[in-house]
């Protein structure tokens, strides 16, 4: 971004009342801004492999969520819009057993049956431990903002 333009306006997104597989690994979603998504997890043990540092299906789980949320909410919290995976490519890229991984995503292109994205997760200390590029198809047409709502 350059310095001329304006940050994003943060809007904060409800979760609903349960995630799912993602939810019970931790995953928090905790705003949109613009075409970004931004959450995170705190690494538990249960997140480890073997060799004591967190498994790579769960960055895939943490960042497949993230980029699914970027289409999702991309026309805002109140029109949430249901989607699936079509095809996702991971590359991990660093290495984490503690601490919590920051999770990014950013909508690339969008059409009115599906949408691609892109994530990444970041250790604390900024090291890209994986990124992703996915394709998504929604699955359910747009939801009609509530009453008196956005």
């Amino acid at each position: 971004m350059t310095a001329d333009l304006p940050e994003p306006v943060a809007e904060p997104i409800p979760a609903p009342p349960s995630l799912g597989y993602q939810d019970r690994h931790g995953l928090v979603v905790v705003e949109k801004r613009g075409a970004e998504m931004i959450g995170h997890f705190d690494i538990t043990e249960d997140h480890l492999n073997r060799q004591g540092i967190v498994h790579g299906g769960v960055y895939a789980t943490m960042l497949d969520a993230i980029m699914t949320s970027a289409g999702t909410y991309a026309d805002g919290a109140a029109r949430r819009r249901p989607a699936v995976t079509v095809s996702m490519t991971v590359n991990f890229t660093g290495r984490a057993s503690e601490g919590r991984v920051a999770l990014r995503s950013r909508l690339v292109q969008r059409t009115a049956r599906s949408f691609t994205a892109e994530a990444q997760a970041t250790a604390p200390d900024g090291t890209v431990l994986a990124h992703a590029l996915g394709s998504f198809r929604y699955s359910a047409p747009p939801a009609e903002p509530a009453a008196g709502g956005a």
